[in-house]
């Protein structure tokens, strides 16, 4: 794929720093959620160890990590919530 840059960015950067992508936390953010409706799913369709072991990897995850419990409207409150109660 062609990269496309400034005529002003500074060319002396290295290619590691392009071949890291970086998620940005909305993406983070929808990621667990899709993770935790794959997990009740799995629940549902009797996959009761996987879905418990989905739950607690996503328990582990930053972005649910960095949820506080000063903001119980978020979504993310939400989803650690409701990890908890699975």
């Amino acid at each position: 794929m062609m990269r496309i840059v400034a005529l002003n960015e500074d060319s002396h950067s290295t290619s590691s720093e392009d071949a890291e992508p970086q998620v940005t936390r909305e993406a983070e953010e929808t990621i667990a959620v899709s993770e935790y409706t794959r997990a009740l799913e799995l629940k549902h369709k009797g996959s009761v160890d996987i879905a418990l072991k989905l739950l607690l990897e996503l328990l582990e995850t930053q972005v649910l990590c960095d949820v506080s419990p000063d903001n119980n409207n978020d979504k993310l409150f939400s989803v650690k919530y409701n990890c908890f109660r699975n």
